[in-house]
């Protein structure tokens, strides 16, 4: 099973190293369709591992000054991703499941758990000619953004957000 996290920055303003190979000379094995990415742009590690490697990737971020599980510190983008990010669901879980199914569950529990009980649009483009991954994951008290964030990104999609509107795309 894969689990998706992200972490602040756990490097600072230092150089970027290559993360996998930095993380792989630390003792961290990725498996298949693990991996991990320094987004320059939100100032955050993503990862993506095992639970095992995960523990250990937590453990050199906590090494290196970082906070586990802490949000990326740049400003929401839309109204989408500021609502997103304020609603926490208490724990999604998915094995080997279609991600139009993850969607339609992400769908569900945002609205559940918003206190408004409106939910935000969310909107899934699925290529035409490419099979999408299935998705596993497991995440406890993480914000919906984040959630679908990572979802989409196991599927082979990325997460977009614009006014009140999210869209999971190619």
């Amino acid at each position: 099973m894969r689990l998706a996290k992200s972490y602040p920055d756990p490097f600072g303003d230092s150089s970027k190293p290559n993360l996998m190979n930095s993380l792989k000379s630390a003792g961290v094995s990725f498996p298949k369709g693990g991996k991990a990415v320094f987004n320059e742009k939100d100032s955050e590690l993503i990862v993506i591992a095992t639970k095992s490697e995960m523990d250990q990737i937590d453990a050199l971020v906590d090494k290196h000054g970082g906070q586990t599980g802490r949000q990326s510190r740049r400003p929401p983008k839309s109204e989408a991703e500021r609502k997103l990010s304020s609603i926490v669901l208490p724990r999604v879980k998915f094995e080997e499941e279609r991600l139009k199914d993850c969607v339609a569950y992400l769908v569900a529990e945002i609205k559940r758990h918003d206190p408004k009980k409106t939910g935000v649009a969310i909107e899934l483009v699925e290529p035409k000619s490419e099979q999408l991954s299935k998705v596993t994951l497991d995440l406890t008290d993480i914000p919906a953004y984040q959630a679908l964030r990572f979802t989409a990104e196991l599927g082979g999609l990325k997460l977009k957000t614009s006014g009140k509107t999210a869209t999971i795309a190619p």
